[in-house]
């Protein structure tokens, strides 16, 4: 299973997460990979609804400093979820910009709905 995830300001995309689940000999585990436009500008962004922090007043970034300050965030959030933090996720719906939003879905075989993202189950799943 991935779970694309978009980090959007405004109505454009700033980074993009996918995350998907793994089974290795018993294990489980999540591997996490991380697209941010940190200093590009619009010339240099793939599409219109691309930005990056500094097309959105952030200044010039230093990646090193950015990408420590992501995995202390992280390291953050799964101490929480750890410890059975239950606020976790409705910080998430409240933060989420899909909710109350079209969205389309597309499933195993080709199939796709769309419809409407209404709430986020506490699973993860998006309820629709």
């Amino acid at each position: 299973m991935r779970w694309p995830c978009g980090v959007i300001i405004g109505e454009v995309t700033v980074a993009g997460e996918l995350s998907g689940r793994i089974d290795a000999d018993g294990q489980l585990g999540v591997v996490v990979g991380v697209g941010i436009n940190v200093n590009a500008t619009q010339e240099q962004l793939p599409v219109t609804t691309a930005t990056s922090l500094l097309l959105q007043g952030f200044g010039e970034c230093d990646r090193s400093t950015l990408l420590v300050a992501i995995l202390e965030q992280m390291a953050n959030y799964l101490k929480r979820w750890e410890a059975g933090d239950t606020s976790l996720m409705n910080e998430y719906r409240l933060k989420s910009a899909t909710l109350g939003r079209s969205i389309r879905v597309d499933l195993p075989g080709g199939a796709i709905v769309e419809s409407k993202a209404v709430s986020v189950a506490e699973s993860g799943d998006r309820i629709i």
